[in-house]
């Protein structure tokens, strides 16, 4: 919490685009993390994965195809196209400069389990609708991911 500091009461996010709440201290961002994504995205490429959300499906930094903002995102901050760990495309979301800045809802299912008071609320975890090209369950097809990366 060295980065993180407060003026005249209101919280300002560190050098990674995030901060703790106020209230219980859960870390969150606000913008894509120059941390997460600069060390290992190329520019003019697309973003690298940098983690996976609660529906299993990849969340990237904020460069798309031919490493460009980009366009015609869902409500969920996502979309399908290729990228480097799946070259046929899977659908994935995406970090963005503007809110939600990271996403506020799935597009896959979420185990009911899964969402608790502090990871979730406000989240309902049902899928807005299947992904194009995704397994019925909700969750990514991992065999389509090259056989050296997963």
């Amino acid at each position: 919490m060295e980065d993180y500091f407060e003026y005249q009461g209101a919280p300002f996010v560190d050098s990674c685009s995030g901060h703790p709440t106020p209230e219980d201290y859960l870390y969150h961002y606000h913008g894509p993390s120059s941390c997460l994504s600069s060390p290992i995205d190329t520019p003019g490429q697309h973003s690298r994965i940098i983690d996976y959300i609660l529906d299993g499906f990849p969340i990237y930094g904020p460069l798309g195809a031919g490493g460009e903002t980009p366009t015609g995102l869902d409500e969920c901050n996502g979309h399908s196209e290729a990228t480097p760990e799946f070259p046929d495309g899977i659908y994935h979301y995406h970090t963005t400069y503007t809110q939600p800045y990271i996403t506020n809802c799935y597009m896959g299912e979420v185990a009911a389990n899964l969402i608790g008071p502090s990871i979730g609320s406000g989240q309902s975890g049902e899928p807005e609708g299947q992904p194009e090209g995704q397994p019925a369950s909700g969750q990514p097809d991992m065999a389509a991911a090259p056989s050296n990366w997963v």
